[in-house]
């Protein structure tokens, strides 16, 4: 394959993967950001919106949006951070339970999936998509100067 060719692959994989989890979300009953930001609070704890946003690149007005749903619900709460202008998202009790349940099923596909690939495949992409997301990030910031 040449360059190009690597590129559309890339490119179209990339969206299917995208693809594929809008549509787990959507099974759930979520939308995809609902979906992120439950996994992400899962596994990191409490945290800003900011925090979310930052680590999963998503626009910050849309976290936003996903947790004034989830406060509306009584999934989330807001409490006070690490200063006065810091605002942690926390799960209520109900969150907790509600968000357990719908990221061990995502995490139980995924682990179905990646069980398709052995260790040295797994660690080969995301080396790989990492290394090309930098240098894309470096050129993109180079272009025009």
């Amino acid at each position: 394959m040449n360059c190009k060719d690597l590129i559309d692959h890339m490119a179209k994989y990339n969206v299917k993967i995208e693809l594929l989890y809008s549509d787990l979300a959507k099974r759930l009953g979520i939308s995809y950001y609902t979906l992120i930001v439950l996994y992400m609070l899962r596994d990191n704890g409490p945290c800003t919106q900011k925090e979310i946003a930052d680590k999963w690149l998503i626009p910050k007005q849309t976290v936003n949006t996903v947790i004034r749903d989830l406060i509306k619900k009584d999934y989330v709460k807001l409490e006070q951070g690490r200063n006065l202008k810091e605002k942690l998202v926390i799960f209520t009790k109900s969150g907790d339970a509600y968000s357990k349940d719908i990221v061990d099923i995502a995490k139980k596909i995924e682990a179905k999936a990646f069980s398709a690939l052995n260790e040295d495949e797994c660690k080969y992409i995301a080396s790989g998509i990492q290394k090309f997301a930098n240098a894309f990030d470096l050129e993109l910031k180079n272009y025009g100067k």
